[in-house]
């Protein structure tokens, strides 16, 4: 996706006969007409400046602290329930003036939550080491995610069909 700049930047010359652009490390123009790819000879002398070594005495996530940012806030079918991302884990409350509690007791990224149709299950994407996947928990979060996808991928935005038997999501390589 764009907005995870995984692409290089790309320009074409002023009379738009030709490409340039980025890939292996190295700078190319490539010919829009034939597809031919000549590279650029490209150095440069770099003298960089660093900064000071900034070191911290002060331990980090040692206690409780007050989330500000919830992502993919949902409310469940019959209004009572919320489920939610933060800080990479999904949590559900009761609606409104519940507390939040973990859903999962997983450690892979956590995110996009929606719920079933009959308010039973949560579906999400996740996302660790092996790269990303679509799972189902209950919605009491009782018994372990299931996980639905055998390939590892970029899944996001998932939906269940109005009658709960499918879920179906984007997915990128």
């Amino acid at each position: 996706r764009f907005t995870r700049d995984l692409m290089p930047g790309s320009s074409f010359t002023p009379d738009s006969k030709a490409l340039l652009t980025t890939w292996g490390g190295k700078i190319w123009r490539v010919d829009v007409a034939g597809g031919n790819a000549a590279e650029i000879p490209f150095t440069a002398q770099v003298k960089l400046e660093l900064g000071p070594l900034v070191k911290f005495d002060t331990p980090l996530d040692t206690g409780d602290i007050e989330l500000r940012q919830v992502r993919d806030a949902a409310l469940s079918p019959d209004g009572k329930r919320l489920v939610m991302s933060a800080l990479d884990r999904l949590y559900v409350m009761d609606y409104p003036g519940g507390r939040p509690r973990r859903l999962t007791s997983d450690t892979v990224h956590e995110q996009h939550p929606v719920w079933s149709p009959d308010g039973k299950s949560v579906a999400y994407i996740t996302w660790g080491n092996r790269g990303g996947a679509i799972e189902v928990v209950n919605a009491d979060g009782k018994g372990a995610p299931r996980r639905l996808t055998s390939e590892p991928a970029f899944y996001q935005l998932p939906a269940w069909s109005p009658d709960g038997a499918r879920i179906v999501a984007l997915r990128g390589p």
